[in-house]
This record gives C-alpha cells, sequence and structure tokens, in this order.
C-alpha cells in the first residue's frame, strides 16, 4: 500500500516504500510544497500485504532525529498517522512504539475519545489561540486577595475584593474565630471562602496566609506594633522570602501602587494590618487602598 502524503500544522510527511505489510513516511518540518531536511521517520507494520487490517494489531513506531525529539512537534505525526490507521485503513487497535513504551496499546474507541476531546482542525486551534491571547492581554494584576478575616484590615481587604469581583481565600482560627465572632461558625458563616487552620489563635494563620500568598501588603496606620500579629506578618514574609510591603493608608496609594506594579501578573495578595479596635480607621484605610489598586486592574 502506498498512502497520500500527509501535512500537520508544522510537518509533513513523504511516504516511503517498505514493501509489502507496512506503510511509512519521512518526516520532515515545513509543507508538502516547501520543506526541508529529512527529520524522523514514522510507520505502520503488521499490515497485510495489499496494507489492510490482519487479525492483530498493528505496530506504529518511529525514529527521530536530535531535533525532532526535542521539538515538540512529533505527537503531530503521530497523530496524524493513527488519522490514517484508524479512519482510512480501518484498524481497532494499535501498539504504540514497542521500543520506546513497552506494550502500550491504543484502541479505535481510545483514539475516538481522544480526537473529540482535543480536536485539532485549524479553525479550533486558531480559535483556542486567540482565547489565550485575550487571557495574557486582561491578566489581572490581583487574582485573589487573601487575609485571616479579623476585623480592621484583614476584613476590608476581603470587603474591597469582593465589591470589585475578585476572588478571596484565606486561612482562619478553628471556628472562623475573630474579635467580633468569638463562637463557631465566627465569620466563616460570612466568608466561607476561608478555610479553618489546625491550631487554636493567630500565630499559624497568619503564618500560613503569607506563606500561600506572592506577596503581602501590610496597611498600618499608627504604625507596626511591637510583638504585635502586624508585626508577625512581616516577619514572616522576610523568613519565607516573600515581597512585603508596609504603609500607612490611602497617602502611601502610589507607593503601593508602584510596587504592586513591579511584582508577577495575576498574584494572590495577602493583606494585614491591625485589629479595628487595637487602631481605629483601620478598615476604612484598608479598603480605601485595596480598592484603588484593584480599580488599576
Amino acid at each position: 500500500m502506498q498512502p497520500k502524503p500527509l501535512e500537520t500544522a508544522s510537518l509533513a510527511l513523504i511516504p516511503e516504500d517498505l514493501g509489502s505489510g507496512a506503510v511509512g513516511f519521512d518526516i520532515v518540518r515545513g509543507t508538502l510544497a516547501t520543506h526541508g531536511a529529512t527529520m524522523g521517520r514514522i510507520w505502520l507494520s503488521g499490515l497485510s500485504p495489499d496494507g489492510t487490517p490482519t487479525p492483530g494489531p498493528a505496530t506504529l513506531d518511529y525514529e527521530t532525529s536530535p531535533e525532532l525529539e526535542g521539538s515538540g512537534l512529533m505527537p503531530e505525526a503521530i497523530r496524524e498517522v493513527e488519522r490514517l490507521a484508524f479512519e482510512s485503513i480501518g484498524l481497532t487497535e494499535l501498539l504504540i512504539s514497542p521500543r520506546r513504551l513497552g506494550h502500550e496499546t491504543l484502541t479505535r474507541a481510545q483514539w475516538e475519545v481522544a480526537e473529540a476531546a482535543d480536536p485539532d482542525r485549524s479553525s479550533y486551534i486558531a480559535s483556542q489561540q486567540a482565547e489565550a491571547l485575550r487571557i495574557i492581554e486582561h491578566q489581572p494584576r490581583v487574582a485573589y486577595v487573601r487575609s485571616g478575616g479579623q476585623t480592621g484590615a484583614d476584613r476590608a481587604a476581603l470587603d474591597a475584593a469582593r465589591s470589585h469581583g475578585v476572588p478571596i481565600c484565606g486561612w482562619c482560627p478553628p471556628g472562623g474565630l475573630a474579635e467580633d465572632r468569638p463562637t463557631a461558625p465566627g465569620l466563616l458563616e460570612d466568608y466561607p471562602e476561608l478555610r479553618e487552620g489546625a491550631s487554636q489563635g493567630y500565630v499559624e494563620r497568619t503564618a500560613w496566609n503569607v506563606r500561600d500568598s506572592h506577596a503581602t501588603l501590610v496597611v498600618a496606620p499608627a504604625g507596626l506594633q511591637p510583638r504585635s500579629g502586624t508585626e508577625m506578618t512581616v516577619r514572616f514574609a522576610a523568613s519565607l522570602r516573600r515581597p512585603c510591603l508596609v504603609i500607612s493608608g490611602p497617602k502611601e496609594l502610589g507607593r503601593a501602587a508602584a510596587w504592586l506594579a513591579g511584582l508577577p501578573g495575576a498574584i494572590t495578595l495577602n493583606v494585614a494590618g491591625p485589629r479595628e479596635s487595637k487602631t481605629p480607621g483601620t478598615y476604612r484605610a484598608t479598603f480605601s487602598v485595596v480598592s484603588a489598586l484593584l480599580d488599576e486592574g
């Protein structure tokens, strides 16, 4: 059987004569009209002399040059020959590259499922690439806002994120403990996106929120109180080598915006600061800062 030439998005498969019971192709980069040197070979064996199925499985195998091996293009050639095997020749089962993979088999039913799940039509691929470009061009600076949910800075960050449609997350103490929510389910009743930590108190959740974020913004209108939970947040950030910025409030919004612009995009931003009872006005200051940062994208 002498097959027709095949083409993928990046490769051309030129038929070669392997004799009866087999079909093969030289793999070249480019198109059938314009292509370079041979980069590998791929073939089907175990067919009848006239190229039709036999009772047993046929074998798909291939050889590649180092250039093709590391190019990410070989799956295109394999997929095209699989299509030839199942659609044109009518095989029901293939033994895939036994020299490389052992006895890995692919049935026609498995191939049909894979084809339906990942079509390779040029229009479909083009739509996927266009969607990927839109996502890349519209990545937000902040993808998630994280905090522990305490009154003051924590609560303000969660509320500001919600008001902007930004997902929230965070670790909180068992039972959703906060100073204004001393009994379970505590703040989890209003902020079910948060997860309970294992340890009582606030130290563990403070550490885990820093650990599970790309960066931490601390809003401390009265400065960092020594030996406070807010100061502990900064210490955890330093020990975990996470970016951390401490500001007093909206008057330092420009500084916060510049800091955020220097970080990678689509980050999880941890926001911390004193509770409202210790520094009244922290909620209002933090809500203003986080809202303004999210407004900038």
